[in-house]
């Protein structure tokens, strides 16, 4: 049966008929940087290696030349080393290989550079690699595959020498496998030889298209090609990381460094605890002598902090997790709003490893927010289904501070098509102190918006109204439309569950572990570009509240003369299309009475938003 959108946990259905809470697999790798490509054709000599772990989040343009692939560290289940190359359904501006729904068709491709394999006669040539499909996120079925070729210079073709199906079946713990491919056919053993690596994926007709999204992902580490190998050259010599460290204090990875200082001003603190995964790809066993995390706050305000922890072994060719509570560690105090640092967490192992794989950097900064998340998005959440439409979904949170709630951070995934509703209450609840579920409600803001071209990134919802939260207080929305809304979902994060949600006047635990990408934020907020465009342009409608014909007129001479105006329901619902100039009048008497919302859109896809109300 072919799937209806990505993974479906638990429900893997053709029609939604009562209203639920559903988690969708999507697997978003990381925004990256878009780079220029290395221009240079110098031929590369042997050995070519990359485990991915040194260029995160892109690849090495040194020994690649395609730029529509990037590195992720927490799509994989238990790779080899940290950092594998993602292979799915979109490209890296975020866009679907496919136009429409079809069947399997070619998407993500790696090449490398042109390699000098002039050894004629060469007998001990050999390729190897790891490959994985799905990963924690989506399954490649068996019309999908990802495929290996080599190049023929003499001949300027490209020629299939490997290739795997995927399953129709989602596996827990799926296994990484290594290929060993011999290479001996003269046609390949010359100057500018190159490999290349690519999927095809497909996407399915649903009658839900708020669930069709990124699918069919392979998950590729360890490339390894050089002379003097032989079948059995399969073993890595090395302890690496798999995942960055996972630090956290209390059950947060972030938060508000305001609040961070007022909590220990007071006397009080915080339990530190970490997690992070290794591997011994060795087939002997292996030792660390000690696992080290230096903290390097980066305006040069205090130095450095290193953390030693104790040494430990790992046995052959196993997968192994080290988690501790309680460690003494404690941020520092200085002046600032916020406390941007470097975590460096390396080991010193009995052994010769690749180092690249015994150190991780990664760059956080303590600001204004509080999150469970990572920051990546794994997966998709939401209720859907008929009676869905107005029901809640809640967050729970707990400050340190008595403080102002200034703004809310979302990321929505991507749909095919930007299937998903526009629209959607931004909510805050207090805490009922007898059931520790929601309680009295705070604050309600209606209109806010979801930018599709923002997909895959925190959007910003700053509060309409001032208002201070208190000890355990939650946030979330209220629905408009039955569509899946598809809000990012952490699964790498799980352990106590903060989501609920109510559809009929009742609020019930999550049965889904993973943590929303939903995050509170207190002090200045992060302002999204809308704010930028309101001050640059004038856009007014009048008469508000109208009875019959709302005017506008628009004054900007950069915004351009060719713009869309689309007008919604507060539940979502599109009433009015249409291109106009930069003055005009629309009809609205056949409007119920009530509140509207009126976006214009300029040709560069930039959104103003305004309310009326039609009497």
């Amino acid at each position: 049966m072919k799937k209806t959108s990505l993974i479906i946990i638990a429900f893997l259905f053709a029609t939604v008929a009562m209203s639920q809470e559903m988690v969708v697999k999507a697997g978003y790798s990381p925004s990256i940087e878009k780079i220029e490509l290395s221009k240079e054709n110098d031929t590369l000599e042997l050995p070519f290696l990359d485990d991915f772990s040194t260029t995160f989040p892109n690849i090495d343009n040194s020994i690649w030349i395609d730029n529509n692939v990037n590195i992720s560290r927490t799509m994989a289940y238990r790779p080899p080393s940290i950092g594998t190359v993602t292979f799915d359904a979109i490209d890296n501006e975020q866009n679907y290989y496919s136009t429409s729904y079809s069947s399997a068709h070619r998407a993500d491709i790696l090449t490398s550079k042109p390699i000098d394999l002039f050894f004629p006669g060469y007998d001990s040539l050999y390729i190897s690699f790891y490959y994985q499909a799905q990963g924690i996120v989506d399954f490649p079925q068996t019309q999908d595959s990802l495929v290996l070729q080599f190049y023929d210079v003499e001949n300027e073709i490209w020629e299939t020498v490997w290739a795997t199906e995927g399953t129709d079946t989602y596996t827990e713990e799926p296994d990484f496998n290594q290929v060993m491919i011999h290479i001996t056919e003269e046609k390949y053993l010359k100057k500018g030889f190159q490999f290349r690596f690519y999927n095809k994926a497909s996407l399915t007709a649903s009658n839900i298209p708020s669930l069709v999204g990124n699918c069919d992902h392979w998950h590729l580490d360890y490339v390894y090609l050089n002379k003097s190998r032989d079948a059995n050259d399969v073993i890595l010599k090395e302890l690496a990381f798999q995942h960055p460290l996972v630090l956290k204090i209390d059950n947060y990875q972030t938060i508000p460094y305001g609040h961070y200082k007022h909590y220990i001003n007071i006397g009080s603190s915080f339990n530190i605890n970490y997690e992070v995964k290794f591997r011994n790809n060795d087939n002997e066993k292996r030792d660390i002598d000690s696992m080290n995390i230096i903290f390097k706050e980066l305006n040069g305000y205090v130095e450095d902090y290193k953390h030693k922890l104790g040494s430990s072994s790992f046995p052959q060719s196993s997968n192994y997790t080290r988690d501790a509570e309680n460690i003494e560690i404690q941020f520092p105090i200085i002046d600032e709003d916020k406390l941007n640092y470097e975590l460096k967490t390396y080991l010193v192992t009995d052994g010769d490893d690749a180092t690249f794989n015994n150190i991780v950097y990664q760059n956080k900064t303590f600001g204004g927010n509080y999150s469970y998340d990572d920051c990546t998005s794994e997966a998709g959440y939401d209720l859907i289904g008929g009676g869905s439409i107005h029901a809640f979904v809640a967050n729970k949170f707990y400050t340190y501070k008595e403080d102002t709630l200034t703004a809310i951070q979302m990321l929505f995934n991507s749909t095919f098509k930007d299937a998903q509703p526009q629209y959607f209450y931004l909510m805050v609840w207090d805490n009922d102190p007898e059931t520790g579920l929601p309680g009295r409600l705070i604050h309600e803001q209606q209109g806010a918006y979801i930018d599709f071209l923002k997909a895959n990134q925190f959007q910003t919802y700053e509060m309409d109204s001032s208002f201070a939260v208190v000890d355990t207080f939650f946030v979330g929305w209220k629905k408009t439309d039955e569509q899946f809304m598809n809000v990012g979902l952490d699964l790498n994060t799980t352990g106590e569950n903060h989501k609920f949600y109510n559809l009929n006047g009742n609020w019930v635990s999550s049965a889904y572990e993973g943590e929303l990408l939903v995050q509170p934020v207190f002090g200045k907020a992060n302002h999204i570009g809308i704010d930028e465009i309101k001050n640059k342009i004038s856009f007014n409608i009048f008469p508000n509240p109208v009875s019959n014909v709302l005017n506008f007129n628009i004054e900007n001479q950069n915004f351009g003369e060719d713009f869309e105006i689309i007008i919604y329901n507060i539940y979502g619902q599109k009433l009015y299309q249409n291109n106009h100039n930069s003055s005009g009048d629309i009809d609205v008497g056949n409007f119920d009475s009530g509140i509207y919302l009126i976006n214009i859109i300029s040709s560069d896809r930039e959104i103003i938003t305004k309310k009326f109300i039609k009497q």
